[in-house]
């Protein structure tokens, strides 16, 4: 009877399978196919994703300012475009809105200390009053706060968080370095505004020719402040400030040349970067952020967050190397673009220098750089001007400059240039033809004036 029962058991489930087979066949022959739901889906993410943007009046919409970090676009204007270098601003760097203070350290100017102990005295005091609002932060996040005990200043602090809601946002970070000191760069951005004029239209040129956004250009300012000659402590350098090891992919690095240095060779080299980082990434704010952070270290940030929404992967993804630089470049970028391009508005009118003008020669033979400013009259200081990649080795003449390489002179000199390399071509071979009757005399000095040995 048992058995029986278990038998019938056994059927009932298998016609029961066999329904609710049948019964999803069904359903997908009168459902939504896959690949409708994908589009809906996809459009609504978009919709989303346009939604999590915010384009100012004027701004080129392709490179949109996310909502999250429109605050710290608004800091990146003022670091660039209000505060000097002789100010510091003492921020927290979670909640780029809220500045505590800022310090003017103009007064050091006056002082007869050396460049390095002035820069002691800044970081000594920037340190204090770090520590001092670090305080004041540990003790908002106490859960038993009696606010009505609070210090005038306590009170102001705490003020400036009321309209955040994030149950957390007094809570310090584990290192200790949510509260942050960062010094102005206006006047360091003022000079690079100058001195860009002598290569900016010419980068843009460049950029629209590998079918790129020429807005990029304005990287430059927040990796150098357009400072063709700046090096950073990791060994980067330029205008673009290329490591040694990705500048080698594309750029000439040796004894005699750094093209690192050449602000235009270096824009072929970074127009060349960029899209790689975008065809890898999809959109500018991944690949912008990847300028700074490298595209395989975003890559895994995407995979890792699932999301290719910058803002969202600077909130959830947690990786040392993925800090406070990383996660406000692409912010770093939009202020830069938006002063640069609206420099009058913030700085007035300024003086801009005009496009070098510039003729190229190519070197015929080997020359040293001080035979050119002996014969040519062009200066040395205008060869290493109008060509910041020559190493100092060929600028002082301890190396020569290689055949084949392109020089640039000032316009309108190459004629001189010319007459002045036949003459140093002429010494040249007089000069090794003198060497040669010396050594033929030598020769014949300690062989005698036969014509032959016989034996």
């Amino acid at each position: 009877m048992a058995r029986k029962s278990l038998k019938k058991a056994y059927n009932f489930n298998i016609k029961k399978r066999w329904y609710l087979i049948a019964l999803v066949v069904f359903l997908m022959t009168i459902g939504i196919r896959p690949d409708e739901n994908f589009d809906i889906s996809a459009q609504e993410q978009q919709e989303e994703s346009d939604a999590d943007y915010f384009v100012e009046e004027g701004q080129n919409a392709i490179f949109p300012i996310p909502i999250e970090l429109k605050e710290n676009v608004e800091f990146w204007k003022k670091i660039y475009a209000k505060y000097s270098s002789d100010e510091v601003v003492i921020h927290d760097g979670r909640y780029m809105g809220i500045t505590y203070t800022h310090l003017d350290f103009a007064y050091l100017k006056d002082e007869d200390l050396s460049e390095r102990n002035k820069e002691r005295v800044k970081d000594r005091k920037s340190k204090e009053v770090k520590d001092y609002y670090k305080k004041i932060l540990l003790k908002l996040s106490r859960k038993n706060l009696d606010v009505g005990n609070l210090s005038d200043e306590e009170k102001r602090v705490y003020e400036m968080y009321r309209s955040i809601e994030d149950k957390d946002k007094f809570v310090m970070d584990r290192r200790g370095k949510r509260v942050r000191a960062q010094s102005g760069q206006k006047d360091f951005f003022i000079k690079g505004l100058i001195d860009s004029g002598e290569y900016l239209s010419e980068m843009e040129r460049i950029f629209e020719e590998y079918d790129l956004p020429m807005e990029l250009t304005r990287l430059t300012f927040v990796e150098s402040m357009f400072n063709p000659h700046a090096y950073s402590k990791s060994g980067a350098a330029g205008v673009w400030q290329f490591l040694k090891a990705t500048g080698k992919r594309y750029l000439k690095i040796n004894s005699i040349v750094d093209e690192r240095r050449d602000p235009l060779l270096a824009t072929v080299a970074a127009a060349k970067f960029l899209t790689k980082n975008y065809e890898s990434l999809g959109n500018w704010p991944l690949a912008i952020t990847a300028y700074n952070h490298g595209a395989g270290s975003i890559r895994r940030a995407v995979e890792k967050t699932n999301s290719s929404h910058l803002p969202e992967i600077i909130n959830n993804y947690s990786q040392r190397r993925f800090g406070f630089a990383s996660k406000n470049f692409y912010a770093e970028f939009l202020a830069a673009l938006d002063v640069v391009n609206n420099y009058k508005a913030y700085f007035g009118d300024i003086s801009i220098k005009q496009p070098a003008k510039v003729d190229v020669v190519q070197i015929e033979r080997s020359i040293l750089v001080r035979d050119i400013e002996r014969f040519s009259s062009i200066t040395k200081d205008e060869i290493k001007r109008l060509n910041p990649s020559l190493q100092i080795e060929a600028i002082d003449s301890r190396i020569f400059l290689p055949k084949g390489f392109m020089l640039k002179i000032p316009e309108g000199r190459k004629e001189a240039f010319y007459k002045g390399f036949e003459v140093i071509a002429s010494r040249h071979s007089a000069k090794k033809e003198n060497k040669k009757t010396e050594a033929s005399d030598k020769l014949k000095e300690i062989l005698g004036d036969s014509k032959g040995v016989s034996f």
